[in-house]
């Protein structure tokens, strides 16, 4: 096995619901942190939601759903979820004034 510890995702808002990070094939992930920050003075949304297998956006994926940001703030979300091939983290932004980043560990069988 080998463990990768980097940056999985990193988004930009765009109004939509977006994949930031898809699990490789052969690979687990352990999440350690999403962080999302207002960067425009603004009042924007933000939506995450944890995929299984790359299924269809419903409800019961929503980690957070809707939640509004105040200017410059920062929120950090998601400590230790764990994720297996296939998996898919989404995230959606109501603009531009807010990012995502994602960080943690792959584990492949290599």
């Amino acid at each position: 096995m080998s463990y990768a510890f980097k940056i999985l995702g990193q988004a930009v808002g765009d109004g939509s619901l977006n994949d930031i990070y898809t699990v490789p094939s052969e690979t687990q992930a352990i999440i350690g942190n999403i962080v999302i920050v207002e960067t425009a003075n603004g009042t924007p949304t933000y939506t995450v939601a944890l995929a299984p297998a790359g299924a269809s956006a419903v409800d019961k994926h929503l980690i957070a759903n809707t939640v509004a940001l105040t200017a410059r703030q920062t929120v950090e979300i998601g400590k230790g979820a764990t994720l297996t091939e296939t998996d898919v983290i989404r995230f959606k932004g109501s603009g531009g004034g807010v990012t995502c980043q994602v960080w943690g560990v792959e584990i492949t069988n290599s």
